[in-house]
Order: C-alpha cells, then structure tokens, then sequence
C-alpha cells in the first residue's frame, strides 16, 4: 500500500539521520529527485494553475493513460513530506 511505502521511505530518512545532519539532507534531496516525488510536484503545479482539484488532476491523466500517482500515493507523499518537511 501507498501508506506502507512511505513508511519505509520515511525509516530509512531516520536511520541516515542517525549517521548525523548531513547524511539526512543527502536522503531528504534524493527523494525530492525521485521520479515519484517530481511527479507529485507536477499535480500540485497542474492543479494550481488550472485551479482544479488534485483529484480532477489525477482522473484526466489516468483518461488519456498517462502514467501518474493515484489520490492515495499523493495524499502518502503529503504525509511524508510533512514529516521530512520538505
């Protein structure tokens, strides 16, 4: 499940946080590099500028197949970040 995953991600933030500061930042910037994590980036950018719900964001993609997040991996990811702030 999208929860379960992020939970991993997030462990793992931990741990290297534990290895000190630096090695945290390093993980932290490495997730907002990921593929998955720009893709959340580009339905918060397309539902802020045609002012529509990230829900109506997700059904079109999904219509016209193009690969994107389901609402529950992006409301995971809002989770995430607000535990790593980012």
């Amino acid at each position: 499940s999208p929860l379960t995953i992020i939970k991993k991600i997030e462990s793992k933030i931990k741990l290297l946080e534990s290895e000190g500061f630096t090695k945290r930042q390093q993980g932290a910037s490495a997730w907002r590099h990921s593929r998955v994590y720009q893709e959340y980036i580009s339905l918060g950018q397309e539902s802020f500028s045609q002012g529509r719900p990230i829900e109506s964001v997700i059904k079109k993609r999904q219509q016209n197949n193009i690969d994107t997040l389901t609402i529950d991996e992006f409301n995971a990811i809002v989770e995430l970040n607000a535990v790593l702030r980012v």
